[in-house]
């Protein structure tokens, strides 16, 4: 047992919230954290319960995603467009990244050959309280890489994610969603002078065609409608 993670367990006054940032922040691994989550060892002395699993990772998930925000909100735009995909175990999670305040949405669509309509969730810069009803987890799956990308960068930008599921796929849990895009933005980027461009890479890295997506999302309409302060100064 790592010795930051004995020393949080056995502090029955750390916030569960709190514990998970610390741990987080100490390098211990999220999938340590998500198992010491659930078997109720985090948390003020009589308030820790056990958790079911998939409730713990995505509470873990949005956690850590939450603190990330913090910082990432503070941070100069990217200058340009980028486009990420990574494909595994029957999924492919696609990522645009856009020269703006911080928006992310999330769009997921099962089974390219049915021609799906993607469900989707999105949140604007301040984020959502309410809990993602149609994407649920997978939401906070793919938003925290996000996060951490950014952080890395020390950049902001809205965020667009395709998420597809196809015929082939394992049931992984949504970890999996995660994971791929952790892959997906460890990867060195295209980058685009003008959303259209970017869109059609997009298009070009997932099989459910792409208006399926784009008459479905919130934040592409919002981003293709923005205008800068800069072109009325230069109207």
């Amino acid at each position: 047992v790592p010795r930051r993670m004995d020393y949080v367990v056995d502090d029955t006054d750390l916030r569960a919230v709190e514990a998970v940032a610390d741990l987080y922040a100490h390098g211990i691994a999220q999938s340590h954290i998500t198992r010491v989550f659930s078997v109720g060892l985090l948390g003020m002395g009589k308030r820790r319960t056990l958790v079911p699993t998939e409730w713990s990772i995505t509470a873990v998930d949005d956690i850590l995603g939450k603190r990330l925000l913090e910082r990432v909100r503070t941070y100069p735009w990217v200058n340009e467009f980028r486009v990420f995909s990574h494909t595994g175990v029957g999924n492919t999670v696609a990522v645009l990244l856009a020269p703006s305040a911080w928006m992310y949405e999330g769009l997921e669509a099962w089974f390219p050959e049915t021609n799906p309509v993607p469900a989707h969730d999105h949140e604007f810069h301040w984020g959502r309280k309410d809990y993602p009803r149609q994407l649920e987890g997978a939401y906070h799956a793919v938003r925290l890489p996000i996060l951490e990308h950014l952080e890395r960068e020390r950049r902001q930008a809205g965020a667009v994610a395709f998420l597809e599921v196809h015929r082939e796929w394992i049931p992984l849990g949504v970890w999996r969603f995660r994971e791929l895009a952790r892959a997906a933005l460890a990867k060195p980027p295209e980058k685009f002078g003008t959303l259209p461009e970017a869109l059609a890479a997009m298009g070009r890295r997932v099989r459910t065609p792409l208006r399926n997506w784009t008459q479905q999302s919130v934040i592409i309409p919002y981003l293709r409608n923005q205008r800068r302060i800069e072109q009325y100064a230069s109207a």
